[in-house]
């Protein structure tokens, strides 16, 4: 939330309001949905996800602002969680610092040890939410897994496992990783003890051969004894650099070994999902025409009627009552505040966000944290909207 000048409420104070009127949270705060716990509560049915939640090699596109991420974790929930009985395996891939630096003859190796880190981060939050899964494997394939832990994160096995007390210590576990990275029903204090017990008693893996492609050492523990369909590798965060915010065509270059892979990679069920910038659509298409014309390809747009359902669904999650509308926030002057929001705004999720979140900003500020919105609230947001994000207006 921006604050202007010396009499700007504090977030406390937005908090102290929106409790005042029975909401859990604010549903319209986190602009950055990899950064949002409570995304998956209020995620907006769109047929762009559907095109690219099965398996097959998928291309995502969208402007800044306009959902890209928040379809990654979604996409990455479902798998986690088991959506239509299926037991797939998600990689989150946010492209690091690392692949950016390294120079073009050592970038490959950057992408594979970066992409390993990820694997084996997803994995040891799965097991940690799901101590069973490991206790209940034969020992030759724990040993495998405390390799592959070993072997791909970013620090000394016996450091993460130190940090696995209660419950309450795996979302600061997964936060480097991704911090929406959470399943249903957190074990209990006593089921973290008897799954890092159970780690630490593995033996490590001496006596056999380790094929020298840790890949293929990846492939061969999730589609075999582990049992997953396929994996997902969900990647995200392209356009988070100057050089590849500025260049789609330097930001193509940095994923060109990833794409020239991924049809062998479909191949063994190891499926590469892109989240990209609309940007990057042409030159992408252009560069691996091969590759786009057989994989599925979302372009994501956003429609008044998606744009309200997506703020009725917050309403709902934050007040968990249905059916649910900003109204319920406003006084009797104030109705269809909803509407009055999507036909102000640039028609993308983020400029939604952020102009409801400067009603409340303005609200708080000229009364403090009571009462409920007025036309006053919404007019002051609406200038301050035309001086801060010039491309809206109220139609």
């Amino acid at each position: 939330m921006t604050s202007d000048g010396q009499n700007a409420p504090s977030i406390q104070s937005v908090d102290q309001w929106l409790e005042g009127l029975r909401l859990r949270f604010d549903p319209f705060r986190e602009l950055n949905a990899s950064q949002d716990f409570h995304l998956h509560e209020y995620l907006v049915a769109h047929e762009t996800f559907e095109a690219i939640r099965g398996d097959g090699i998928s291309f995502v596109f969208a402007s800044a602002g306009g959902g890209k991420s928040a379809f990654r974790v979604r996409l990455a929930r479902a798998c986690r969680v088991g959506e239509n009985g299926r037991r797939l395996f998600p990689i989150v891939y946010l492209l690091p610092e690392t692949v950016i630096l390294a120079p073009e003859a050592e970038r490959q190796q950057a992408h594979l040890d970066a992409i390993l880190q990820a694997a084996a981060f997803e994995l040891l939050l799965r097991l940690a939410y799901r101590p069973h899964e490991f206790t209940a494997l034969d020992c030759s394939t724990r040993q495998m897994i405390r390799f592959l832990m070993e072997q791909g994160l970013p620090g000394p096995l016996p450091h993460f496992l130190n940090q696995l007390e209660t419950p309450d210590n795996l979302p600061p576990l997964a936060r480097p990783y991704d911090p929406t990275a959470r399943w249903p029903k957190p074990p209990s204090a006593e089921m973290l003890h008897e799954f890092r017990h159970a780690m630490e008693k593995t033996p490590p893996l001496t006596g056999k051969a380790i094929p020298d492609d840790e890949l293929y050492i990846w492939l061969e523990l999730l589609t075999g004894p582990l049992g997953f369909e396929a994996v997902y590798l969900l990647v995200d965060g392209v356009d988070a650099y100057p050089e590849t915010l500025r260049d789609s065509g330097k930001a193509i270059a940095f994923l060109s070994q990833l794409l020239e892979q991924a049809d062998a990679w479909a191949a063994e069920r190891w499926f590469l999902k892109a989240f990209l910038p609309l940007e990057m659509e042409s030159v992408l298409a252009s560069a691996f025409s091969s590759l786009t014309s057989r994989a599925s390809t979302g372009i994501m747009k956003w429609t008044p009627d998606l744009l309200l359902a997506l703020i009725k669904s917050r309403v709902e999650a934050a007040t968990e009552t249905a059916p649910a509308s900003l109204d319920m926030l406003c006084q009797p002057g104030l109705r269809n505040l909803d509407r009055l929001v999507v036909q102000a705004v640039e028609p993308l999720p983020r400029e939604v966000l952020v102009f409801i979140e400067r009603i409340f900003f303005e609200h708080v500020r000229r009364i403090g944290p009571t009462g409920k919105l007025t036309h006053q609230d919404v007019q002051a947001a609406r200038q301050w909207y035309d001086q801060h994000r010039p491309r809206g207006g109220f139609s």
